[in-house]
């Protein structure tokens, strides 16, 4: 299957994800510095870009060729490195907590709903030469290809359980 391993990656990293959120008190997850994420937050954020790659991916899938790649395979990138916590990028507004799930419960409950999405995409790529060509920008990557979106979702997930760790401790709970 195109994107197996990766979605492989992306799903243990999901795992662990879980995992840590299932173990936190309702007190935890609320748990914050001025400023900073809680990890409701964090969780809404994570399944915000997920369900935004995931789109974007299917639309680039469904028109043929990559609007942004120029129908060009794009480079190899070491997406990685995203897991790095030293560099902040700022997430865009469209992928900022809005508040909108008021318990964890819900959210997870959107979140198994967006990894069923990208476990479907992956599968759709998966008959479809084109994925090979398709990309969607990154702002610190520039173009990146489909299996490597797959492979960062993964990695986002992983950055972001580290964040929710550091809050926590940083908070003292």
């Amino acid at each position: 299957m195109f994107g197996e391993e990766e979605f492989a990656r992306a799903q243990a990293a999901r795992q662990q994800v879980i995992s840590f959120a299932g173990s936190l008190t309702p007190d935890q997850f609320l748990a914050h510095r001025v400023g900073r994420w809680h990890a409701l937050e964090t969780l809404e954020h994570v399944y915000r870009f997920e369900t935004a790659i995931v789109r974007g991916l299917m639309r680039e899938l469904t028109t043929g060729v990559s609007a942004h790649g120029g129908g060009v395979a794009p480079g190899r990138h070491h997406v990685e490195r995203v897991t790095d916590r030293s560099f902040i990028v700022d997430a865009p507004a469209n992928l900022k907590p809005r508040g909108q799930f008021p318990d964890w419960p819900a959210l997870f409950a959107e979140l198994r709903r967006s990894r069923a999405d990208l476990k479907d995409l992956v599968g759709t790529a998966d008959s479809l030469a084109q994925a090979t060509l398709v990309s969607l920008p990154h702002p610190v990557f520039g173009d990146v290809s489909f299996v490597q979106w797959v492979d960062l979702i993964g990695y986002h997930d992983l950055r972001h359980l580290d964040q929710m760790r550091e809050e926590l401790a940083a908070c003292g709970v």
